[in-house]
């Protein structure tokens, strides 16, 4: 008979503590097999944001070298091949960063990265006792009150749990949204230390545990963004579950793997003590303690909004036991404000005739540092800035070498001496001048006090701009350049500076900058016209069909009537458009009697115009003078035709208007038409000769455009003034006259 070492009671226990094993196993697997499948789909995301990230990076055009703590090439962006192909060798090979930069600038990175080493070092743990300043929650806790949500839902809710008040978020996997609860009051700042302590549960479903996260140094959670685009994410349960990070300004710079189990209790601590970010995380079911994070922002942004918050990516979570403290901080902010940024000149082929700004940016993943250069092309920049200089240069030499007004004067503003160019330029005698102080010149005394002011903290000024006034008043914008000459103590003994009159120059920048934009409004006016006139004329063909088909019938006629109004409307905007755009040759413009083209315009305008309610007068006050102008007279009329439309549409029914012809000096003439409407208020006045200005329903506010645009390229000026006393405005065309030498018009 076979003998048994065991009882069948031990036999049977064996087996269901086997049953019990296999059991565990089995949902081990599973739980493998779902880890492993979050992995496939985790490495497919990061695969299709880095393809993401480096189009981007292409196409900001800012190449990125990645190195060790050796600064030893490891790897590099896409687009630095475009740089150089040697860089795939230089990564290969972990070719020392000298290779491509000069030995001055690594030199200059290495003494950074030592001084970001030596913040490893500050006395962190050191400081004043925290102070509470928050614990809970309680039922007192309100959504609306002491917490505000990012995005409103259902799905955040302060609940009594099995005794303890919580604050909870419901899952809503399916929509895969993220999901902000953030304190109304701020903690900590630039002065102040913060820390925040908190117990979190994790969902009994593990397809729910997706971020048991905070906020430190966050937004309100009223903007639009983001609450983390302002501070610092500390990540619990991240990337499904799959990731324990920080990050700043919502990019990683801490990350390593961590997965947390399901239907488990943690506690986790977090401190952000002058910049240096950190987390502590305990299973509290085990004991077990997770490793430290902790991130040190060498580039702090704890200055601006502070407040404190909870995250979840829609899953499950309960945040509970929670305490905030501060304390006042050991550090200053500048302690933590060290910003890498130097221009270079690269090394190796391709490269050497480029500039680039050189930026530095750490980060820890998945427990490894990796250092990142950041290549900012500033090549062009540089080129733009080499020949600005070359030009000032030429301007300054052009400008220290050539007549300019020069004074010397004390320092309470009396003249010593000035030169002939500094009478000339103030209309003063040297004598008026030396008997006075320099605030005559000044249109406002105060000027005068922060220029002297600026000079007597910088010793010295170039080109400080001044509004000055002449003798006979007339205003004028001065540049001066000055220096105080100090006497043996080092007080001011006198000052010297030169003026050189820029108001002529400021004139003819403003012209040009609105011939530029004229110019430009203009091109795009034209082609648009020409695009909108054949679709236009086939509209108006089909409306004159149908005009002969059923324009009869009395059903009919108003929608016609409105179409062929509205087809001949956008016609005359086309045409104006048109003229906009069309530039005028002065080659091809004749001598013409400006007496001629002002009747002639009445006439037209008598033909043409709709408005008969007013009667126009012309007056020739040139004593019969033949007035000839140069130019194209066609445009001419068109302009008076412009003036007089304008003054009808806006004179009461009844009214005259006068188009009066008048001699001004001995090669001026003048077209001035008047009219006795509202006139134009003067807050608008600056306005009227914008293009697409109007103050009429109906108006394409083009017509002034056109006509300020053809008198201008005839060499001369028009100007509305309103009548003194109102009612009425009247608008004159001043024009040069052309020397007639017997040619016929």
């Amino acid at each position: 008979m076979l003998k048994m070492d065991k009882t069948l009671e031990q036999l049977q226990s064996e087996i269901r503590q086997l049953r019990s094993r296999l059991k565990k196993a089995s949902s081990t697997e599973d739980r493998l097999h779902d880890i492993e499948k979050r992995y496939r789909e985790l490495l497919q995301s990061n695969d299709s944001l880095t393809r993401e990230i480096y189009a981007i990076r292409s196409i900001v055009n800012m190449p990125q070298l990645y190195l060790d703590d050796d600064l030893r090439i490891v790897g590099y962006s896409a687009d630095f091949v475009r740089q150089t192909t040697k860089v795939i060798d230089y990564a290969r090979e972990g070719t020392d960063l000298s290779v491509l930069v000069k030995k001055k600038d690594v030199d200059n990175l290495r003494e950074y990265l030592e001084r970001l080493r030596a913040l490893e070092n500050l006395p962190y743990e050191d400081g004043e006792a925290w102070q509470l300043c928050y614990s809970g929650p309680t039922e007192q806790d309100r959504i609306g009150g002491q917490w505000t949500m990012h995005t409103a839902n259902d799905n955040w809710k302060f609940a009594n749990h099995e005794g303890k008040w919580r604050l909870i978020h419901l899952p809503h996997t399916g929509d895969r949204l993220d999901c902000c609860l953030l304190s109304a009051r701020e903690y900590g700042g630039p002065s102040e230390d913060v820390r925040l302590v908190y117990k979190t549960r994790t969902s009994k479903n593990p397809d729910n545990i997706l971020d048991n996260t905070c906020f430190i140094s966050a937004t309100s959670g009223k903007e639009a963004v983001m609450p983390d685009i302002n501070g610092y994410t500390v990540c619990l349960g991240s990337n499904y579950n799959s990731l324990a990070r920080i990050q700043k300004q919502g990019a990683d710079v801490v990350s390593r793997h961590e997965i947390l189990e399901p239907d488990t209790e943690y506690l986790v601590e977090v401190e952000r003590i002058g910049g240096r970010v950190s987390r502590r995380a305990t299973n509290l079911d085990t004991g077990e303690e997770m490793p430290l994070l902790y991130f040190i922002d060498f580039d702090a942004i704890y200055d601006r909004e502070n407040h404190i918050g909870f995250y979840t990516y829609s899953g499950e979570a309960h945040f509970y036991d929670i305490e905030i403290y501060t304390r006042p901080s050991r550090f200053d902010i500048e302690q933590f404000c060290l910003p890498f940024q130097i221009e270079i000149t690269p090394r190796g082929y391709g490269l050497k005739s480029k500039y680039f700004e050189l930026k530095y940016v750490r980060n820890e993943l998945m427990g490894k540092t990796l250092h990142t250069l950041i290549f900012n092309d500033i090549t062009t920049r540089k080129a733009h800035e080499s020949r600005l200089r070359e030009s000032e240069e030429k301007y300054r030499k052009l400008f220290e070498e050539g007549r300019v007004a020069r004074s010397t004067t004390t320092p309470d503003g009396r003249f010593i001496d000035v030169n002939k160019e500094m009478e000339r330029l103030t209309g003063y005698t040297r004598e008026e001048l030396c008997g006075s102080r320099a605030e005559v010149l000044y249109v406002d005394p105060e000027d005068r006090r922060i220029y002297i002011a600026q000079l007597e903290r910088d010793t010295y000024v170039r080109d400080y701009e001044l509004k000055f006034k002449k003798k006979d008043g007339t205003l004028m914008d001065c540049m001066i350049t000055s220096s105080i000459h100090p006497s043996t103590d080092g007080s001011a003994f006198f000052i010297e500076g030169s003026i050189q009159d820029v108001t002529e120059r400021k004139r003819m920048e403003a012209k040009l900058k609105e011939v530029q934009k004229m110019e430009v409004i203009g091109r795009i006016a034209s082609g648009v016209a020409h695009e909108v006139r054949n679709p236009l004329n086939a509209i108006l063909a089909i409306s004159e069909a149908l005009n002969e088909e059923i324009g009869d019938q009395e059903a009919y006629k108003p929608y016609m009537d409105h179409i062929c109004s509205q087809v001949d409307r956008l016609s005359t905007l086309m045409n104006d458009l048109l003229e906009l755009g069309k530039p005028l040759k002065t080659t091809e413009f004749m001598p013409a009697a400006v007496f001629d083209i002002c009747r002639g315009a009445l006439e037209l305008w008598r033909q043409s115009s709709s408005l008969k309610s007013c009667t126009v007068v012309m007056f020739d006050r040139t004593d019969g003078a033949r007035l000839k102008v140069l130019g194209n007279s066609s445009k001419l009329k068109q302009v008076v035709l412009n003036l007089l439309e304008n003054a009808a549409q806006h004179s009461p029914e009844g009214e005259t208007i006068e188009l009066e012809l008048s001699r001004s000096g001995e090669n001026r003439v003048i077209i001035r038409v008047t009219d006795q409407g509202p006139g134009i208020p003067n807050d608008v006045m600056p306005e009227v000769f914008k293009p697409f200005y109007s103050t009429r329903v109906r108006g394409s506010g083009l017509g002034l455009s056109i006509v300020k645009n053809i008198v201008e390229t005839h060499g001369g000026t028009i100007e509305m003034i309103n009548n003194d006393p109102p009612p009425g405005l009247r608008a004159e065309v001043t024009l040069p006259l052309f020397e007639d030498t017997g040619d016929e018009a």
